[in-house]
């Protein structure tokens, strides 16, 4: 109830979460209004233990029940992009966590949520200053990609896409550009199934070639087309003198 006060609210949930085996049985009911609580703010405005207590047993009653109705769909969606904005934390084993929940929740209701996503949201977080947020908006943008909801919707959307993750080959930091070398490998091999995608296609290889007649940034060029071509291997194609020169120097240097 909506005019509950709201500490009554948080102690049924919380009654509700310690006993989530037993109310599986009711998630159709339960489900909408736990939603609205978790999307509301009543329970505070960052992740915190007892938000991903009650997403971890929303996820556990999957099997019975998931967002059917429109409401319940537009706030699972919200759900996922507070997640996702709210997602990092200076602790690595927190973040870790977060991201796993994230996963899992996509996993679970990836058809629910698949055209409820922030695309600005997912694009400012690998634009941010921060290394460090970069990098958790890299790996938040991969489990997204990696389970086949695609962000942008028009063309315009897709450009913007691709640029961030390129900008991302200028960062000094391999913690950073290899990430996002996975991330473009990973989008590429899904942009090139949808119409005209060559003119993306054409910027990633422009900016790779301009790396390429540099011959200062051959290491960095080698590190990224080694990790772009996990997701999509047709990117070496057009790089295979050089590498085939990188490998020549490389088994002269053993010898």
């Amino acid at each position: 109830n909506p005019t509950q006060p709201k500490n009554v609210k948080i102690f049924l949930a919380k009654f509700i979460e310690n006993c989530r085996s037993v109310f599986a049985h009711f998630a159709k009911i339960l489900l909408g209004p736990i939603l609205s609580l978790l999307t509301s703010g009543t329970l505070g405005e960052s992740l915190n233990f007892f938000i991903t207590d009650l997403v971890t047993m929303l996820i556990s009653w999957s099997h019975v029940y998931k967002p059917q109705d429109m409401q319940e769909k537009g706030e699972a969606g919200a759900l996922l992009n507070f997640l996702i904005k709210n997602a990092y934390n200076e602790r690595n084993d927190i973040f870790k966590l977060n991201l796993e929940l994230i996963k899992k929740l996509v996993e679970s209701w990836r058809e629910i949520l698949e055209d409820k996503i922030s695309f600005t949201s997912l694009v400012e977080m690998m634009e941010t200053e921060s290394n460090d947020k970069v990098i958790c908006g890299l790996q938040l943008n991969a489990v997204i990609i990696a389970n086949e909801m695609i962000p942008w919707v028009n063309e315009e959307q897709r450009r913007r896409y691709a640029e961030a993750i390129l900008k991302t080959f200028k960062n000094p930091s391999s913690k950073v550009y290899q990430p996002g070398a996975q991330l473009l490998g990973i989008c590429l091999n899904q942009i090139v199934k949808e119409e005209n995608s060559q003119e993306v296609l054409a910027r990633v290889k422009d900016n790779l070639k301009r790396m390429e007649r540099d011959r200062s940034k051959t290491d960095l060029l080698m590190e990224l087309l080694y990790c772009i071509h996990k997701g999509y291997p047709m990117i070496l194609d057009s790089f295979m003198s050089r590498i085939s020169e990188s490998i020549g120097k490389a088994v002269r240097k053993t010898k």
